[in-house]
């Protein structure tokens, strides 16, 4: 402890006005900054017994404060809290203080600055000691021989550890969950000893966090933000999620009277003083100053209005609740701009969808905070269909055979869900399961808040149907405080839900681009994900990859998210998905591609897109993919199959691989003299434990190694084929528990084609993934590329499996993409697939024209089913009606063409320069019913600052590629509708910025005001995809 430092820190800070939270100084940031601190907001005069008011009221902690003692899940629930503060609850309070680090100390998060001298990760030592951490073999850092006076030590070699910094990001991390748990303590029991322990530790890290404005060192952030970086563990938007746990303790232990108290780290001032004003309202004024320059709501704006408006809402300052309830930046503005037609949020990656509803729930809370606080503007919002829709049952529209894709920035999925209908816990509190998890906890959310009985019977349905007859609260206080014994009990004897509540269905999304197969039985389902849309933020650079789930667990192998070099060199490359590239490189964010047909019914269904658009630069002509997927009669998987039809660039490749790490094959492949398969310019070098790459330790954390992943395939091997055999490759030994638990082995038979080179290579292992066997296959030349294979399981100690062979069958007159396959089943069956061109083609005594086509023959020879797609009826839009949560079409067919689409499943719109792909509900003479809830893609203001030319607030989600670049497709053609839903105008092109705003062209001049983008309108061209 350094107390007269401390107290010296704590007395400046208190004398500084707001804009120290600032280095650089925006607009947001100016304005912010005059946001003074109330000379009047003392202790007393912020009616203690008024609190909390943020989060829960007062009136809800009273009543679960008094049920606690007969009610069951808060008994549960308060001594899982009792033994999470026993710690704390043994110290006295100098103890408490020495938890805190130092004023001054710098803090590592964890991305790096992470190892010890032996390039092991470093462990926290613990509470018994804060400031130390743990090393290879339990090594204590900082030592005689490797001192740290808090700037980190220094090797001969030149090593840089940072031992002190980072037990400072270990102890910060470690005391938010303490403070947590402490205010529930309290809240509860009503115990000072909770409260005092808790106002003794805000106290001591006030000071500590109005010191620190560089925030985590080892965070990449913006030049210029060396002093404007975070607070303490907590860069950027986390400086709100760290408030959510400083918010809650200092309102939860208000009514004590502990924060009255004098300061002992602020001498002359309460505890209430030094921790509103050094914490609170610093940290507030803050994210406000970032807020208020929020022209992207992505997560990190509603991370940030999080942040203000929590902490404005706690000491009472309305100007910092201001943009929660703006048009332009506010809850309802997010949710416009970032919520999709089919109700996902618009970044790629579902986990980082899950946290952003996370953080609008938080929200939805606290405008009903402002609300009771009589804030003008501040309305509840949870029965809002823009709200409610989207959140609920978020997990059963993307699931895929019991587990959620994992496709773009997400973590590799290493777990099994049995049975895949699986909807509660079978024990315990958790299903093991974080996706499903959390749409356990969006339902009992939305079920204690909603006020329309409608919405309050769907979620109880839900809960029900997820539970039976023992619905079961999680473990949360944002639930538990606002759910009584009694509610439960109700809940409990409402009417069970029906027998198929869970039953899932293939389902078509075209705003976000993805078309989900689903099959099998309830309890055990399985399917794939096609993903043909727009990469957009935290997305990675997939085009038309795929990703594939069977037995509860997912077996394509999504390489995840990690970070620094092994995520831009490795996880985000194309090469590392079940995907085509051409000329060894990744694909470019470029729009969406287009549905060319979907068949999701039967026991043979199928999807078949485009996407050439991501690699025009390399040339490329053709870039289509089908995927099939074909079920035994018992429901079980019988195969996959995956068609690729690729042309343009030099040569092109179709990589495979799966959560396996063995692979056998009768191809002779023979090892290559180098060491990956892009060369040998990264010879030697290793990924660290903190996933850097040996030797380049002196890049950056967003440096990508260079190659787009090829340079990072290691031990290389290759054969020719020059004939059109069938190749089999065998992949057993999963690299995870869960998968490996499940003892299978997957064979892959890959049909030749004239000339074809195959590589065979690995993954360079890293912490938390060993490496996994690659298969390349690879053509040359102008010709159409035709990458064809059939996946199917067994047992791993079986000798055969389903599929006998693979046949290629020969088409007449063929040609360049036209194929037809052969697949011979164990037991007698056979299925033929086709993939044509329009044309009439003959093969195996058939004839079809049709795009795609599937014949399945029983074992006596007679024909059990036969799909075709490929025909498509033409029509143009009359009128546009969003009507019950769907969009109602009336179209003008074509001569001829209403009877033949009444069967279709998807709809494409030309009303812009990229055809969007539409599910269709019904179709009813000249009305067609789309599944999807909106058609724009935002409500915007139009600022007129030149001829045809404006500047946007807020900015559509919509309009951005991955990293960051405009989608042009997003708005060029897109129809600009007025508030009477007329069409005014069309989008013509982004022109870059204008004080900070988007500026963009349209056709027409235009008044200000606010406008939507709307992707469809009246007036335009449609085709439907028909299926026979």
């Amino acid at each position: 402890m350094q107390p007269c430092q401390t107290s010296i820190a704590a007395l400046i800070l208190m004398a500084a006005a707001s804009s120290s939270a600032f280095a650089r100084m925006t607009p947001g940031m100016i304005k912010a900054s005059k946001v003074e601190y109330p000379a009047t907001l003392t202790y007393a005069a912020s009616n203690p017994q008024g609190y909390p008011r943020v989060f829960h009221t007062a009136e809800d902690i009273r009543a679960r404060r008094q049920e606690c003692a007969t009610s069951p899940m808060l008994t549960s629930f308060l001594e899982g809290r009792l033994r999470q503060a026993a710690t704390v609850m043994d110290m006295d309070d100098d103890q408490l203080r020495a938890l805190v680090p130092p004023v001054g100390q710098p803090v590592v998060y964890g991305l790096g600055m992470s190892l010890d001298p032996h390039n092991t990760v470093l462990r926290w030592a613990g509470y018994r000691n804060p400031r130390c951490v743990l090393g290879k073999d339990d090594v204590v850092y900082p030592n005689e021989t490797h001192p740290d006076d808090g700037s980190g030590w220094s090797g001969p070699d030149g090593q840089k550890c940072y031992f002190r910094a980072r037990a400072a990001g270990f102890a910060y991390q470690w005391l938010e969950i303490q403070l947590a748990a402490l205010a529930d303590c309290y809240a509860l029991t009503g115990e000072q000893r909770y409260a005092h322990a808790a106002a003794v530790l805000l106290d001591a890290i006030a000071p500590s966090y109005a010191a620190d404005v560089r925030g985590p060192l080892d965070y990449p952030i913006a030049k210029g933000d060396e002093a404007c970086g975070g607070r303490l563990n907590r860069p950027y938007f986390q400086v709100a999620r760290a408030l959510m746990y400083y918010v809650w303790c200092f309102e939860a232990i208000m009514p004590s009277g502990e924060l009255g108290k004098p300061s002992l780290t602020a001498p002359g001032y309460t505890m209430f003083d030094n921790v509103a004003k050094n914490l609170l309202f610093n940290g507030g004024i803050y994210c406000l100053g970032f807020a208020l320059d929020g022209t992207q709501l992505h997560n990190g704006h509603a991370d940030y209005v999080r942040g203000n408006a929590s902490v404005g809402i706690a000491l009472g300052i309305p100007e910092m609740v201001e943009p929660l309830l703006d048009k332009t930046q506010g809850l309802r503005a997010m949710l416009d701009v970032n919520i999709d037609r089919d109700g996902f949020y618009s970044e790629s990656s579902h986990s980082y969808s899950q946290h952003t509803f996370s953080m609008y729930m938080d929200l939805a809370d606290m405008l009903d905070a402002a609300a009771r606080q009589g804030i003008p503007g501040a309305e509840p919002l949870y029965d809002d269909p823009a709200f409610f829709n989207p959140l609920f049952r978020y997990f059963d529209r993307a699931e895929v055979g019991g587990r959620i894709p994992a496709n773009g920035d997400c973590g590799h999925d290493t777990l099994v869900t049995s049975p895949t209908n699986l909807r509660a816990p079978v024990t315990g509190k958790s299903t093991k399961n974080a996706a499903l998890d959390q749409q356990l906890k969006d339902a009992w959310y939305l079920w204690s808040r909603v006020r329309k009985p409608e919405n309050k019977q769907r979620c109880a349905e839900f809960l029900r149907a997820a539970y039976g007859d023992n619905p079961d609260v999680p473990a949360l206080a944002s639930l538990l405080y606002r759910i009584s014994q009694k509610d439960v009990e109700a809940l409990a004897a409402t009417p069970p839900a029906p027998a198929d509540y869970f039953a899932g269905k293939s389902v078509l999304y075209g705003g976000k681009g993805h078309a989900i197969l689903r099959g099998g039985t309830p309890s055990a389902s399985h399917g794939l994900q096609l993903l043909f849309g727009a990469l957009r933020a935290h997305g990675q650079a997939e085009c038309l990859s795929w990703l594939f789930y069977n037995l509860g667990a997912e077996w394509s192998y999504d390489p995840g998210y990690f970070n620094t070099h092994y995520r831009f060199g490795w996880t985000s490359v194309s090469v590392a998905h079940q995907q085509v590239t051409f000329n060894a490189k990744s694909a470019a964010p470029s729009g969406s591609g287009e549905i060319l047909a979907w068949q999701p019914d039967g026991s043979a269904q199928y999807v078949l897109a485009k996407h050439p658009y991501s690699y025009v630069r390399e040339g490329a002509i053709r870039n289509e993919r089908l995927l099939g997927q074909a079920d035994a009669p018992d429901g079980s998987l019988d195969y996959w199959i995956d068609i690729s039809i690729a042309q343009g660039g030099e040569f092109r490749d179709d990589s495979f691989h799966s959560v396996m790490a063995k692979v056998e094959t009768q191809l002779e492949l023979t090892p290559m003299d180098q060491f990956a398969l892009g060369g040998d310019r990264f010879k030697g070098q290793y990924f660290l434990p903190d996933y850097r790459l040996s030797g380049e330790t002196d890049k950056g954390f967003y440096w990508a190694p260079e190659g787009h992943g090829y340079n990072l395939l290691v031990k290389p091997a290759k054969a020719i084929v020059s004939d059109t055999s069938t190749q089999r490759f065998r992949f057993t030994k999963a690299i995870f528990a869960g998968q490996a638990s499940l003892r299978q082995a997957i064979t892959v038979d890959f049909p030749g084609e004239p000339n074809r080179e195959y590589y065979r290579a690995e993954s360079m292992p890293v912490r938390g993934a060993d490496s996994v066997s690659y298969i390349l296959r690879r053509d040359h030349g102008a010709d159409v590329s035709v990458f064809a294979k059939v996946i199917h399981f067994a047992d791993e100690d079986a000798a055969g499996s389903k599929v006998l062979a693979v046949k290629t069958i020969p088409v007449e007159p063929g040609g360049q993409g036209v194929r037809a396959y052969m697949i011979e089943l164990s037991d007698g069956r056979r299925d033929c697939w086709f993939i044509g061109d329009g044309a009439a083609h003959t093969f195996h005594g058939l004839q079809s024209s049709a795009q795609v086509a599937v014949w399945r023959y029983q074992a006596d020879g007679s024909l059990g089913e036969h799909h075709s797609s490929g025909a498509a009826v033409a029509g143009r839009i009359s009128d546009v009606l969003e009507k019950n949560g769907k969009i109602q079409l009336t179209v003008q067919w074509d001569e001829g063409a209403a009877d033949a689409a009444q069967a279709a499943k998807a709809l494409i719109t030309y009303g812009s320069e990229r055809p969007s792909s539409w599910a269709i509900d019904s179709i009813q003479g000249d009305v067609i019913t789309l599944n999807a809830t909106k058609t724009h893609l935002g409500r915007l203001e139009f600022t007129p600052i030149g001829e045809n030319t404006y500047t946007l607030r807020p900015e559509s989600s919509f309009f951005y590629n991955r990293g960051g670049s405009l989608d042009d497709t997003s708005f060029q053609g897109r129809h600009i509708v007025d508030e009477a839903g007329n069409v005014v105008a069309k989008g013509v092109a982004y022109c870059g910025g204008t004080n900070g705003l988007l500026t963009v062209t349209v056709s027409e001049q235009i008044p200000k005001g606010f406008y939507t983008i709307s992707e469809l309108a009246k007036g335009d061209a449609f085709k439907v995809l028909i299926n026979r």
